[in-house]
């Protein structure tokens, strides 16, 4: 439809009341003026002419409210027209907005990772999610048992966080059975992952076709397709073997390690290291989420080599089992002691502090929040940045918004 032909159909509503209205007034006008006597005009005595008179004041008034009417229907089939049309646009230049994003790379696991996904997934359709696969708990134990991929826990939940269609689709995913016995435990997320496992016979293609289902902003990829488990020194010397166990011991971690060691590092987690414009480690477990992906060969080679900056998105409280009593440094100390060369850009810490209320339930549990002080990153010669990331909830947790838009704007 050509620019003027649309101006005509757009102002055709506005024609038809204005004529409406006018040939409404001209009936009602020529009816008081015969038989209201206005102006000294008196009703004709024939009655034909009085029948010709009425029909013609019956004809106008039809008119004009026909006209009326039409006018009101195609506005209003303007004003939803307008309203789809905005939308469609504005839709438009989300996806626009989303695609001229930034290529952001976020490694971890746990809930840290799918936290910060939330906020990352509005300001760039760019993100890959490098994920660790070691969790040996729960129902993603269970599956990793029978011999099917990798553990799906973690997957799971940078597949929902990346979706737009967040809400439904985490009921959904998250949903646990809790009958028949033999699916007692298990989510529906961590069996659709399993099964297309089995039908594609390869975790990777699984994982992007769920991705597909889920409309999913960016990518989430395993860091390995390998079958690993995490072990751990203590600080006594000796060694445990599985994540769930590590956290459960309450000795203090010496070291963590994989077995095999030589496991074979996902090709695209090594793509998306290269390809990305900032890189973010953390937040989330320091032992069991953030870590073992380092502990993948081939991993910490491309940090190195990487353009993109990489920043340690610091934790905000310790965690039971691996990190109580740890301040700043002692967390720097661990990442930065895997690698002889430095890969490091700076870090990224929380600036408020949490109320007594919420640091009391921590203390309780014999956890703190975490003691920023500076050592480590002079130390290293890292930059460090502050951002209010404390969010308190029942537990602490990160502001994925307030940290997407320090990405966002190109700050890093």
């Amino acid at each position: 439809m050509s620019k003027s032909r649309r101006r005509k159909s757009d102002s055709g509503w506005l024609l038809s009341i204005v004529a409406g209205l006018f040939l409404i007034a001209l009936g009602l006008t020529l009816f008081f003026l015969v038989y209201g006597r206005i102006g000294g005009v008196h009703a004709p005595a024939g009655g034909l002419a009085n029948l010709a008179i009425l029909l013609s004041v019956a004809a106008l008034i039809g008119i004009g409210v026909w006209l009326l009417v039409t006018g009101r229907n195609r506005y209003r089939r303007l004003r939803r027209l307008l309203r789809r049309r905005a939308a469609v646009r504005s839709k438009s230049d989300q996806v626009r907005r989303l695609d001229q994003g930034f290529y952001i790379t976020a490694i971890g696991g746990g809930t840290g990772l799918s936290t910060i996904l939330r906020g990352l997934k509005e300001i760039s359709s760019h993100v890959s999610a490098i994920v660790t696969v070691t969790d040996d708990g729960g129902s993603s134990g269970r599956l990793l048992e029978s011999g099917n991929g990798v553990p799906p826990g973690d997957i799971r939940n940078c597949l929902v966080a990346l979706s737009p269609r967040e809400g439904i689709m985490e009921d959904l995913f998250n949903y646990r059975f809790s009958q028949p016995e033999e699916l007692r435990g298990h989510s529906l997320g961590n069996l659709m992952i399993a099964g297309l496992t089995d039908i594609t016979g390869d975790t990777a293609t699984a994982v992007r076709d769920i991705g597909r289902v889920l409309n999913i902003r960016g990518k989430v990829i395993p860091v390995t397709l390998d079958d690993v488990t995490l072990g751990a020194e203590m600080d006594d010397g000796e060694t445990v073997c599985g994540e769930t166990t590590i956290v459960a011991d309450r000795r203090g971690i010496r070291r963590v390690f994989l077995t095999p060691p030589d496991s074979l590092v996902n090709a695209d987690a090594i793509d998306a290291i290269t390809g990305a414009d900032v890189i973010l480690l953390g937040p989330g477990s320091l032992y069991t989420s953030i870590l073992p992906n380092l502990l993948v060969p081939g991993v910490i080679d491309a940090l190195v080599h990487t353009r993109a900056p990489v920043w340690y998105v610091a934790n905000i409280m310790t965690q039971r089992g691996e990190t109580e009593g740890y301040n700043l440094s002692d967390h720097i100390d661990a990442i930065v002691g895997l690698s002889e060369e430095p890969f490091l850009t700076g870090v990224i810490v929380n600036t408020l502090k949490v109320t007594r209320t919420t640091a009391a339930t921590y203390r309780k549990g014999g956890l703190s929040q975490v003691e920023t002080e500076l050592k480590a990153v002079k130390k290293y010669n890292l930059r460090v940045v502050g951002l209010p990331l404390a969010i308190e909830d029942g537990f602490v947790k990160h502001d994925a918004d307030v940290l997407a838009q320090f990405i966002a704007a190109g700050r890093f």
